[in-house]
């Protein structure tokens, strides 16, 4: 009798309480955010003069932001070293610095290069960004030169 007990609570563990315990399948990774209606809005500030506040993009909410850049030709650094980028979302300056200041990738997610012919600041987060009124992207230029054009696009989602 104590043989069968024993057999019995055995293969209680073995059927009822190891497997509870066992390791459970992963689900399957899915997307991060799964972004609905992806777009591209762009803007250009052409012939700025100095001084001057460009908005480059205006998005109204809701939305999700994903990413934004903004560019202008490297005919001579000193030239950019003038534009002073805002991003406002829902009224809050997410970014607001001067280019000199963006140059390598900054806790912000801000990274600052040279691409090609052109001087470019990338804007991007770990993880989308929702909005719910709106999404100003401008730049405001200084005292010294500036680039003939300037140039943004933000990627969004609805």
């Amino acid at each position: 009798m104590k043989r069968f007990a024993l057999l019995v609570s055995l293969i209680l563990v073995a059927v009822v309480i190891v497997p509870s315990y066992a390791a459970k399948p992963t689900p399957e990774p899915g997307p991060v955010c799964a972004i609905q209606g992806i777009n591209r809005a762009d803007g250009t500030a052409s012939s700025p003069t100095v001084n001057t506040t460009y908005q480059l993009v205006t998005l109204t909410g809701p939305g999700t932001f994903v990413s934004a850049k903004v560019y202008a030709p490297a005919d001579n650094y000193d030239n950019n070293k003038a534009l002073q980028v805002q991003l406002v979302i829902d009224g809050k300056a997410i970014v607001n610095d001067n280019w000199d200041n963006l140059r390598d990738v900054n806790s912000m997610g801000t990274p600052f290069g040279i691409y090609g012919n052109y001087y470019a600041l990338i804007i991007g987060f770990q993880q989308p960004v929702i909005f719910n009124s709106s999404l100003l992207l401008s730049v405001t230029t200084g005292q010294l030169l500036v680039p003939y054009s300037i140039t943004a696009d933000v990627i969004y989602g609805q």
